[in-house]
């Protein structure tokens, strides 16, 4: 009930679910009823806590040893203070430490539906190298190890059950909502744990801090409780390029899909929902109708068809976003996905659908696999551009060679031949038209010409060419010349 609200018909027979990824209640301190998630932060007794949400986020009013406190369903871990907190200015959901990590380097702490996720903010240009440590707590029975390759790791009873990677670092454009998906800077940042273990070292990129081209304030996207409770983050996209760890990606406010830089950079993105129990409504019923309502408000173009499309896909083996990487990403199925070709734009597209709105795939296939029974992974959304020019067959083989099996090269030439697809499918080359050249002579040895002419020989088979040139202007002959075949 905390991430679902349902609508009975009139009629008694059908039954509206409208499910969410997160939650968007939970229930009130009495139990026996339920609250609107509210992540707005104020100061209660001395700390600072969010109005309601799921678990327990506690914040330092200022002059503690620690920034927050949090527990979820695998316990309890606190954040430490590397030095004396300041009180932090509250606005919304998020708590701000001014320069707790020197002038004008910000700690900002994001209350979550589920928990928190804290972003280090500098403010102006650094000159030199910088590290931030951030002294960190996990739950009791979880523990902050180097694994082999001497990289930060969470280990449950002795086994590790995942990476910390290396955080972002992104520019003001790179943050900017309203920027193109691969506009601004983007770096990257080295994560170690300290020699105590006791506290995690964040040492950003110095040649990125210092490039002309990074406009400030750059962002460092710290970790978040989705590290130990990875069953919280059920959204999170990877790409080619700057972005292409799951994880690192999962704390930002966005998902993206499709193609950039000229069709160079490709986005995927993955969503999975609760899964139905043996005792859930939707389980063993029929599905008349089930939508994916993503909100879209960034393409490239707008209008009812925008490039490629846009296609949702049944994911067919387990994830999380801790271990979700561009190169190790879940396999998909073909069966029950949906294309949707309409783009929706802001203020840089005019025309139709220039403004944001959801975009609406249908999935009824999907979610009825979901209630007959079928594990629920999720759901991935991608274009694929690099298939655009591919047959069948290499598109066969190159996704084998990736450990992906789609269907069989028969299925996929029907699926083409049903959308029209099924011819030429490389880039065709576009010549502009041509005219002959014309030359004009006014006088002699001007301009000449040449032919050559078939003779035949003494016997069957042999053939003599004869090699003449001719002045265009006179229309006398300059040279001859015969030659054998």
């Amino acid at each position: 009930m905390e991430k679902a609200t349902y609508y009975a018909s009139p009629d008694g027979k059908t039954v509206r679910m409208e499910q969410h990824l997160h939650p968007i209640r939970v229930k009130n301190a009495k139990g026996d009823g339920f609250t609107p998630i509210d992540t707005t932060l104020a100061e209660i007794d001395g700390v600072i806590k969010p109005k309601a949400v799921k678990g327990e986020l506690t914040l330092s009013a200022g002059d503690d040893a620690f920034v927050l406190k949090s527990k979820g369903s695998k316990g309890s871990a606190t954040i430490g203070s590397p030095g004396e907190l300041p009180k932090p200015t509250l606005k919304g959901s998020t708590a701000t430490y001014p320069s707790l990590y020197g002038k004008g380097i910000d700690l900002v702490v994001t209350a979550t539906a589920t928990g928190f996720k804290q972003e280090i903010v500098l403010r102006e240009r650094v000159t030199g190298p910088v590290s931030f440590r951030i002294p960190t707590t996990v739950p009791k029975n979880l523990a902050l190890e180097e694994d082999s390759a001497g990289k930060p790791a969470l280990l449950s009873q002795g086994k590790k059950i995942a990476d910390l990677p290396a955080a972002l670092l992104l520019d003001a454009v790179a943050t900017d909502l309203n920027s193109d998906a691969d506009a601004g800077k983007v770096g990257k940042v080295a994560v170690t744990l300290d020699q105590s273990a006791s506290a995690l070292v964040y040492t950003p990129d110095p040649a990125y801090l210092a490039d002309p081209a990074v406009a400030y304030p750059v962002t460092l996207a710290a970790f978040d409780d989705d590290w130990w409770e990875p069953e919280l983050g059920n959204d999170t996209f990877v790409n080619n390029a700057d972005y292409p760890n799951g994880y690192a990606n999962s704390g930002l406010d966005r998902i993206l899909v499709g193609k950039s830089n000229d069709g160079a950079v490709r986005w995927r993105s993955y969503i999975r929902f609760d899964e139905f129990p043996a005792d859930h409504p939707i389980r063993g019923a029929t599905v008349q109708n089930a939508d994916l309502v993503l909100w879209n408000h960034l393409s490239s173009d707008c209008g009812e068809f925008v490039g490629s499309g846009i296609t949702a896909y049944q994911v067919t083996e387990r994830w999380d976003v801790s271990t979700l990487t561009w190169s190790s990403q879940p396999r998909i199925t073909t069966t029950g996905a949906d294309t949707e070709y309409a783009g929706y734009a802001g203020e840089s597209c005019t025309g139709a659908m220039n403004y944001p709105w959801d975009l609406i795939h249908s999935v009824d296939d999907i979610v009825q696999a979901w209630a007959d029974g079928e594990p629920n992974y999720g759901l991935a959304v991608l274009d694929s551009p690099r298939f655009a020019d591919k047959s069948p067959a290499q598109v066969w083989a190159i996704l084998l060679d990736e450990g992906v099996y789609l269907c069989s090269q028969a299925t996929m030439y029907r699926l083409l031949r049903e959308r029209g697809q099924s011819g030429e499918r490389r880039a065709q080359a576009v010549r502009p038209p041509t005219s002959k050249p014309e030359l004009e002579a006014d006088r002699p040895n001007l301009v000449w010409s040449w032919d050559i002419t078939k003779l035949k020989g003494p016997v069957r088979g042999v053939y003599y060419l004869l090699y003449v040139i001719i002045d265009i202007f006179s229309r006398k002959v300059i040279h001859w010349d015969p030659g054998s075949t």
